[in-house]
């Protein structure tokens, strides 16, 4: 194994890669044509081929890192509003935001990913909407509708949330069990999107509306003062169930509830972590800690602590005069946002983990109030270190839940990722083992500081280059005063009350390589000789809101940049070294896959089909880079001394010989250069 990974360490999985990506192709041509994997579609062990030589091949450890912000409560499309840099109004009480005018923009023609089938009718039945080629509502307009970035993204990852999944229901034999449920907003304000406006024409080509009204107004049960966490019985968790009503105002008596009926004999929706299975070692981190997981224990309390401190990203209000645990509206605006340190590791990585990991997301509620990636990543790296240390100032185990350390542990199964065992008691550690960190947000860093020196600073002026900035929080290139065209400040999230930072791209670099060195060795146990680094991949879900500095803090190659500032947090964390300086100063090291725009560990998704492509994309890549295609390579021999060329086999899963009645298809063919 040791001589596969130092080959690796060179350019790891060039020839494998150049096959996968013919793989991929092969994928989303399930999807007819597109790049969403219908519910049934194969899963993809039956597109993986691993070369007959490797032996034993060593799975890699694949932790996804989940941003679960208030930001996901937003509508999924056409919504384009942020609540801390809009406009404020005056009522009775301090200033507030103005409300955000309804969403338009339905285009008939074009696809919109959801739970519902955009190519099919459906008629609500009076709980539930069912399909039906003579129904009145048109599914693609109801993804339109209906859909809120939270949905997407559980969507992508593991197929959607049901009744079953979300605890609606207990009996998985229940006829509803697969029935996928939207997810409510649980910052109830009008902040995240309320209402969504079309022409009478188009509602009542796509609805069961009636009336005359023009436009017509659809109202979620989010209006303001509807429902407000700990407010007697009247509060929200996980198995809420979101609604909506045609008017001005939300009409619970008349009412249609997001849910899209589902048959048992269709089985339970697959995403992309069931399709994958077992072809990897997975685990989860949520972007929260200690403090923000407590809302998510309470959820039958309402908001309670994920909003009583102060401001979250989607323009929540400070509760004022009520018990710490209850929660509400509150009635004055926060002077800072709510601090958040660090994540939490919810599912260890390791062997098995797939229900898990579903169940986990399905119940994700997303309400925390700040989205520190730096810290985040920070954390994950502490994890794959084991390091036991608990500081809360300055982490990476900033509360000692942050992550499970195996040394704390006397039984049970491992939690430290390179024990392949299944036994703490029976270790296992594999030394030739990879680390692999696919963080997915929505947004951009807020409260995002709390870390030490290094790695804060890590990459600035390494052999004169700046591949990261410095410890100031805002680099000297930050864009703090251009404004979008609705007049909001254009990369909100450098200013003081949200406190965000660019030291995502100083952690990534400084997990994974020791610069003018080595990779970086996360571990000094004896057994775990080689280096233990991690590698990044970032998928930026933006959903088409995305800020001009986010791209550079996550992606270098959209620039080009010539400021002498650093960035591009999958360029540091992602580049494969081609020589021994240990810097990602050649293109061809973090840039390789033919696109110009985007570092071969960065993915931007704009919409779910992107989303899902780009998980597939990333895991092919992580895939490709575990198990190289390319036999070891061995020195010529003509007698004692050689003639000092070398060789190396590499090889083709299948090979079509010609085309026509003479084609003939081989398996494994090798070439020798």
């Amino acid at each position: 194994m040791k001589p596969l990974r130092t080959i690796r360490g060179k350019r790891r999985g060039r020839h494998l890669r150049s096959l996968l990506s013919l793989l991929i192709v092969a994928v989303f041509v399930l999807g007819s044509w597109g790049l969403v994997l219908s519910y049934d579609s194969p899963s993809i062990a039956q597109y993986t081929a691993y070369p007959p030589f490797g032996g034993k091949i060593v799975k890699p450890n694949v932790l996804i890192n989940l941003d679960t912000s208030t930001s996901l409560n937003y509508f999924a499309y056409d919504f384009n509003y942020n609540a801390i840099t809009a406009p404020t109004r005056r009522g009775q009480g301090p200033p507030r935001p103005v409300d955000p005018a309804p969403s338009t923009g339905y285009t008939a023609d074009k696809t919109y990913y959801g739970y519902f089938d955009s190519a099919k009718r459906y008629t609500y039945n009076g709980s539930e909407f069912v399909e039906d080629v003579n129904g009145a509502w048109n599914g693609n307009f109801l993804n339109w509708l209906t859909m809120r970035r939270s949905d997407l993204l559980k969507k992508a990852l593991i197929g959607g949330k049901t009744r079953y999944r979300g605890g609606i229901t207990t009996d998985p034999a229940d006829p509803h069990a697969n029935d996928l449920v939207a997810e409510p907003p649980y910052i109830y304000t009008v902040y995240v999107g309320y209402q969504k406006s079309v022409s009478n024409a188009v509602a009542k080509a796509n609805t069961s509306y009636t009336g005359t009204s023009d436009p017509v107004i659809i109202t979620f049960d989010n209006d303001e003062g509807i429902k407000m966490g700990g407010m007697g019985t009247n509060n929200t968790s996980f198995s809420d169930i979101p609604a909506f009503s045609f008017g001005n105002s939300y009409n619970a008596n008349n009412n249609f509830k997001v849910i899209v009926h589902r048959s048992l004999e269709d089985g339970e929706p697959l995403g992309v972590i069931q399709r994958v299975g077992d072809s990897v070692r997975w685990g989860l981190e949520f972007i929260d800690d200690e403090e923000a997981d407590r809302a998510v224990r309470e959820a039958n309390r309402g908001m309670g602590r994920g909003m009583y401190q102060g401001q979250d990203e989607a323009g929540g209000y400070r509760r004022m005069g009520m018990d710490t645990s209850e929660g509400g509206q509150g009635m004055g605006r926060a002077s800072s946002i709510i601090n958040v340190k660090g994540g939490k590791i919810k599912v260890p990585v390791g062997y098995g983990n797939v229900d898990t990991i579903v169940d986990t997301i399905a119940k994700m509620i997303p309400w925390t109030p700040a989205t520190p990636l730096a810290e985040s990543i920070w954390t994950a790296a502490g994890y794959f270190q084991q390091y036991a240390t608990t500081d809360n100032a300055l982490g990476p185990r900033y509360y000692a839940t942050s992550y499970p350390v195996e040394s704390e542990l006397t039984s049970g199964k491992p939690v430290d990722p390179y024990n392949y065992g299944w036994s703490v008691s029976d270790p296992k550690p594999v030394y030739c083992s990879d680390g692999f960190v696919i963080t997915i947000t929505d947004g951009e860093p807020t409260q995002d500081t709390e870390l030490p020196a290094p790695p804060k600073g890590y990459g600035e002026n390494v052999s004169g280059t700046n591949y990261a900035d410095g410890t100031a929080r805002v680099p000297s290139w930050a864009d703090v005063a251009s404004t979008s065209p609705e007049g909001s400040i254009l990369n909100y999230f450098w200013n003081s009350t949200l406190n965000g930072s660019h030291y995502v791209d100083n952690v990534a670099l400084w997990s994974h390589v020791n610069a003018n060195s080595s990779y970086r060795d996360l571990r000094s146990e004896p057994e775990l000789p080689t280096e233990q680094y991690l590698t990044h991949y970032f998928i930026y879900a933006n959903f088409g809101g995305g800020r001009p500095d986010a791209r550079r803090l996550l992606n270098w190659s959209s620039g080009p940049y010539n400021d002498g500032g650093g960035g591009g947090a999958a360029r540091n964390g992602g580049f494969i070294e081609s020589g021994t300086d240990f810097q990602p100063n050649r293109t061809s090291e973090y840039n390789s896959d033919g696109n110009p725009a985007y570092d071969d560990t960065f993915f931007e998704a704009q919409t779910g089909e992107e989303l899902e492509a780009a998980l597939l994309k990333a895991l092919f890549d992580i895939l490709a880079r575990t198990a190289s295609g390319t036999a070891p390579v061995f020195a010529g021999s003509r007698g004692a001394d050689g003639n000092g060329l070398l060789y190396q086999a590499y090889f083709y899963p299948e090979m079509d010989t010609a085309s026509g009645p003479n084609a003939r298809r081989l398996q494994w063919v090798g070439y020798l250069k």
